[in-house]
């Protein structure tokens, strides 16, 4: 990160907490209350060790005091497979990832993980919603450059950066492959990650996370 010189934020990505269609799990609530009576019973699935959908399991089982086993995959693909075979009961995953299933009525979302509701899954509601108050797990996209670069540069980046996230039709574009649009210029981006990094240090430390 040392390395990069920050020039503007330009939108996040939404994951969601997905089971299969017709499984009896049919809200966040009901899978807390499961983990609750059984704290062994119930496990849920990530696209790595390490990554975004793990700590979004891991942030869930802390929101909601619960235990849940978590079971790293290779990828979202195989991930998504065994979740549609109902090797696994739940799967944290991109909305992006999964509304193809979920428009085939093959899996559902249960809750997002972004403060607002994803433009893709309109009808899913935040964990916020349910009562999850302090829970974000959103991913973010920042637009960077090397280090040093010229000023005159990045305000000619900035400037077209915005200009093309401001359009109608660009805009509608990426909210249908899941990413919601944001621009914020970025001078330095050690105050804005600190938190993030200290909320996923001590997720980090409690779940026992280690990148193998």
């Amino acid at each position: 990160m040392n390395q990069l010189e920050p020039i503007a934020l330009v939108g996040t990505l939404a994951l969601a907490m997905l089971v299969q269609a017709d499984s009896p799990l049919d809200s966040a609530a009901k899978v807390a209350a499961t983990a609750k009576a059984d704290p062994k019973k119930l496990f849920y699935a990530s696209f790595g060790n390490g990554t975004v959908s793990h700590f979004a399991g891991e942030m869930f089982k802390s929101a909601a005091g619960i235990e849940l086993t978590h079971v790293p995959y290779r990828g979202s693909a195989p991930a998504m497979t065994d979740l549609l075979g109902g090797q696994v009961p739940i799967l944290f995953d991109t909305v992006v990832a999964a509304t193809p299933n979920i428009k085939a009525g093959k899996i559902k979302a249960l809750a997002v993980t972004t403060p607002k509701r994803s433009a893709l899954l309109p009808d899913v509601p935040t964990f916020a919603e349910l009562g999850y108050t302090d829970y974000d797990m959103t991913s973010w996209i920042a637009l960077v450059g090397p280090k040093g670069l010229a000023p005159e540069a990045k305000a000619k980046l900035r400037e077209t950066i915005q200009a093309i996230l401001n359009d109608a039709a660009v805009k509608e574009r990426l909210n249908t492959l899941g990413f919601e649009t944001t621009y914020a210029p970025l001078d330095d981006w050690t105050d804005y990650v600190k938190k993030d990094i200290e909320r996923m240090r001590d997720i980090a430390t409690k779940a026992q996370i280690r990148i193998e």
